[in-house]
């Protein structure tokens, strides 16, 4: 099983973003801000790789993140998970 395919996001490393092309020697990714990065193929063996894509069809994805709220003059940041599931509904 490879461990990735094209479209998929993913994080190899420090980059993140979505699988644009695989070759001999490189793969490229898109990152979120629209820049595009190759990273020797060899990089990508010898680092760990993330794929956010390939459960997400059929478990749903979980997201983390943080909410900052302010109000009175104080700031409260909350850590917040959301869990998106896919609708499995049938048409």
């Amino acid at each position: 099983m490879r461990a990735f395919k094209l479209g998929d996001r993913v994080k190899i490393g420090e980059v993140t973003g979505d699988i644009i092309g695989r070759t001999l020697l490189v793969t490229r990714i898109r990152t979120i801000q629209n820049e595009i990065i190759s990273i020797p193929n060899s990089t990508v063996m010898g680092n760990h790789t993330v794929n956010y894509s390939s459960d997400s069809q059929v478990n749903g994805l979980i997201v983390h993140t943080t909410v900052t709220i302010g109000y009175d003059g104080r700031i409260i940041n909350l850590p917040v998970c959301f869990y998106v599931q896919r609708d499995r509904s049938e048409v």
